[in-house]
């Protein structure tokens, strides 16, 4: 590219604290030049950049190791208690686990008995031996093989496998001076480590799910902030920047009219900030959505004055936790969206059962929207709605038009064989 006839270059750097994240150049043709308030505005916007990055780089490191360790405590109290049924169930000596799965970057030997103190080719070159062929091994008599240890008479091994995968472990049983395994021995061991296969990764699904569902409402926190509240402090800088201005020329209406709507803006932060705390605060009682709902209801009319009509049954005492923490966060976030921009009077919440069906419905007396001229703020709360529906199976509806107001509604099924009562 022909640079010649730019006159400058404008280097703005994206960083938070000492650490340099990126760098926007601006390439501005001869002549023209940037006003101190662009250079305010573009280095705010890149500093919220900055900081929602380094936040999302963080959430992650965080959630790595806290999946990890949790994982990791998991997975040991499974193996101690299973590897203390084996040793029972087959009257074994000492037990052997020797895992390598995908959450082990190394192999992991975990022992419990009268493991020998002595290393034992023997007993590494079986595991070694059963893990590659994938294949069960009986050792009725090992006293004088070469590699083995006194004392041990018996082995028996069986590898960790799913399907047709590779085996990811290894599960050997010792006996020393007691009687010998047999074949019995050796099929119960295989059914056992079976079992064991399975948990280990339904374990590791299970891990994984929980990790996504966190990072998922992590995402969307970190979403909502910045899409609400730091564009409100981004606006609020630029705007105390211009009041510095009409102050120092002595501009007093504009600096009045610009007071009036800084206090406007920061009264709607203020109330969004408390409202995300006790969305968040609120968690279910003894009584389930019932009294979740009715304290939601509460906190909303107590934040904003507008008044709240609960209607119907919430007894939900069988609708699954996952799902009733679901549903209210759509009532919250349906609530939030009446106080922004519905103007409305009044609004209603209503749940009860139908047939197999759950229905809760949030309407509101406001302004209403025609789906093309939604605001942007709005589309993220719509879309956090209908996340949380998708997660549960849930319908949702969302029927407007300018003046008639607006009405949420969600439907989720019943479990088979729940009822709500």
């Amino acid at each position: 590219t022909d640079l010649a006839p730019l006159a400058s270059i404008f280097c703005l750097h994206l960083r938070r604290g000492e650490r340099d994240l990126g760098i926007l150049n601006l390439y501005l043709p001869q002549g023209e030049d940037l006003d101190p308030d662009t250079r305010e505005f573009l280095q705010t916007l890149l500093d919220e950049t900055a900081l929602v990055l380094e936040s999302l780089q963080a959430q992650k490191r965080e959630f790595i190791i806290l999946q990890q360790m949790r994982h990791q405590t998991d997975i040991q109290d499974l193996q101690l208690e299973f590897l203390e049924n084996v040793q029972e169930t087959l009257r074994a000596d000492f037990v052997l686990l020797h895992i390598m799965g995908d959450q082990e970057p190394q192999p992991k030997d975990v022992r419990i008995g009268d493991y020998p103190q002595l290393s034992s080719s023997l007993i590494e070159g079986v595991v070694e031996g059963v893990q590659k062929s994938r294949q069960p091994l009986l050792l009725g008599e090992v006293e004088g093989e070469p590699g083995s240890v006194q004392g041990v008479r018996s082995l028996i091994s069986a590898p960790l496998v799913i399907s047709d995968e590779p085996a990811f472990g290894v599960i050997l049983a010792g006996r020393k001076h007691s009687t010998k395994f047999s074949s019995r021995h050796l099929s119960l061991l295989q059914t056992l480590a079976g079992q064991l296969s399975l948990v280990v990764r339904n374990a590791e699904l299970q891990a994984e799910i929980e990790f996504t569902s966190i990072m998922a409402e992590r995402t969307r926190l970190a979403r909502e902030i910045h899409d609400g509240l730091a564009q409100t402090l981004g606006f609020l800088k630029l705007q105390v920047a211009q009041m510095e201005n009409y102050l120092a020329s002595d501009n007093i209406g504009r600096l009045q009219n610009s007071l009036s709507m800084t206090y406007k803006v920061l009264s709607e932060a203020y109330l969004d900030v408390r409202q995300a705390i006790d969305d968040l605060r609120i968690t279910p009682g003894s009584e389930g959505l019932e009294s979740w709902v009715r304290e939601t209801c509460l906190e909303f009319e107590e934040n904003t004055g507008l008044k709240v009509n609960l209607q119907g049954d919430p007894a939900t005492e069988n609708l699954p936790p996952e799902i009733q923490v679901q549903l209210i966060r759509i009532i919250q976030e349906a609530l939030s969206n009446i106080r922004k921009h519905a103007q409305a009077s009044q609004a209603w919440i209503e749940v009860h059962q139908e047939g197999q069906n759950f229905k809760v419905e949030i309407r509101d007396d406001g302004r209403g929207f025609h789906p093309d001229e939604l605001p942007g703020v709005s589309k993220y709360g719509l879309q956090g709605m209908h996340e949380r529906s998708d997660l549960i199976g849930a319908d949702l509806f969302i029927i407007s038009a300018p003046e008639e107001g607006t009405i949420v509604k969600v439907q989720v099924p019943v479990p088979t064989g729940e009822s709500i009562s």
